[in-house]
């Protein structure tokens, strides 16, 4: 099964290439979208958004978190 706590990381990161990449294990691995998004999409963006307020993160990073 994927380790999901490697979606959470790559959207807090903005890496798109790993967020897909763990999506798609997840969902091979019958992993509902719901769950990935309740659990773990929205809890990055979150935290993106925490950062952002603290402005620990600028608009760039909060941009790269939430691409698709």
């Amino acid at each position: 099964m994927a380790d999901l706590t490697r979606l959470y990381d790559a959207i807090v990161a903005g890496d798109a290439k790993a967020s897909l990449s763990v999506t798609n294990e997840a969902l091979a691995d019958n992993v509902t979208p719901e769950e990935l998004v309740a659990n773990y999409m929205v809890p990055a963006m979150d935290e993106v958004g925490k950062r952002f307020e603290c402005e620990d993160y600028f608009v760039p990073e909060l941009l790269l978190a939430g691409r698709p």
